[in-house]
């Protein structure tokens, strides 16, 4: 079973969930983080599934197979 997101990764996913797909730019302005730090943690998200690259620096949650 995988572990819980952390508290950081949570907000990133609420973000998501409320307004849909997120670029780098956005996580920054509307989480309040530095350019490395949204790249970093969207990258990290994307590893371990919990977003997916739709698009050039653009992530949303993964749609699942019943949508």
């Amino acid at each position: 079973m995988a572990a819980p997101p952390t508290p950081l990764r949570k907000k990133v996913l609420d973000l998501m969930t409320e307004e849909g797909a997120q670029n780098v730019t956005d996580i920054m302005k509307k989480l309040s983080m530095s350019n490395g730090s949204a790249r970093s943690i969207l990258i990290k998200m994307k590893e371990s599934g919990l977003v997916e690259r739709v698009s050039h620096g653009t992530y949303n949650i993964p749609k699942s197979d019943s949508d």
